[in-house]
């Protein structure tokens, strides 16, 4: 009998299980979001976007007017390459910058009416994106994974609040 199961199973049998950095959560949403992002960019091409792009003008969208670090935040991108979208964005005329100082990197932005427009146009398309991927999923089945989504969410932001508070608490002695 022992024969018929591979060595690594039977290790992961008496050991317990084997940690696969492919089974993961974090590596499944990884490859969730790195799919998406090249379904998104696919779909949105024909209205000249790159996902990246349509997720800043919505993000702005849902905000009004939005500061480059709160962008940063809610989009999960580094500063620096939010600049380098926000100028990209500007320079196809689907965002304006407010003026607040001379200094155009810290100006918060807002759409312009063209980007409203275009923004209006493609939010339709991911929709339909994220249809296709709840396909054969239950409207039950959705509402558990985002709440499942959510809580898991939460004990990630909690750990990292717990690992600042420690640098701030070693910081201090």
């Amino acid at each position: 009998m022992t024969a018929a199961v591979p060595a690594r199973k039977r290790k992961e049998l008496a050991a317990g299980p084997v940690f696969r950095v492919s089974e993961w959560p974090m590596a499944h949403f990884a490859r969730i979001e790195r799919q998406h992002q090249r379904n998104a960019t696919h779909v949105l091409a024909p209205h000249g976007l790159h996902h990246r792009e349509w997720r800043m003008l919505a993000i702005i969208d849902e905000m009004g007017v939005a500061g480059v670090t709160e962008l940063a935040e809610r989009a999960v991108i580094e500063r620096s390459t939010i600049g380098k979208l926000l100028m990209r964005l500007e320079q196809k005329g689907l965002l304006m910058r407010v003026a607040a100082s001379a200094d155009t990197r810290t100006n918060p932005v807002r759409l312009t009416a063209r980007g409203r427009v275009l923004l209006a146009k493609s939010v339709e398309l991911i929709r339909q994106l994220f249809e296709a991927y709840r396909q054969e999923m239950t409207a039950a089945d959705y509402a558990a994974l985002m709440k499942l989504t959510a809580q898991f969410r939460r004990g990630v932001e909690r750990v990292a609040a717990l690992q600042h508070n420690e640098e701030r608490e070693a910081n201090d002695e």
